[in-house]
């Protein structure tokens, strides 16, 4: 599934759609950044899960026809 982020570079915060968060990427998760990409992998995943996790993604993606991200619910900022 396609989800948009929105990351503010001024205060270092990514606003991440509930329906991320609600299938378990919240805590300690892991990111693996590339020149182009970043991926956030659950927390407790194993590296051989996660490697096939990314076999699929990019199997999806090559069939992908469009770039259009899933209809996500706002997120509000957090009010100081």
């Amino acid at each position: 599934m396609l989800f948009k982020i929105r990351i503010n570079k001024i205060s270092a915060t990514a606003y991440i759609p509930r329906e991320i968060i609600a299938q378990g990427f919240h805590g300690e998760a892991k990111v693996v950044v590339g020149a182009l990409t970043a991926v956030i992998i659950k927390p407790d995943t194993s590296k051989e899960l996660a490697i096939q996790s990314l076999e699929l993604t990019i199997a999806q993606l090559r069939l992908s026809e469009g770039w259009e991200p899933a209809q996500a619910e706002p997120v509000e900022a957090p009010t100081s």
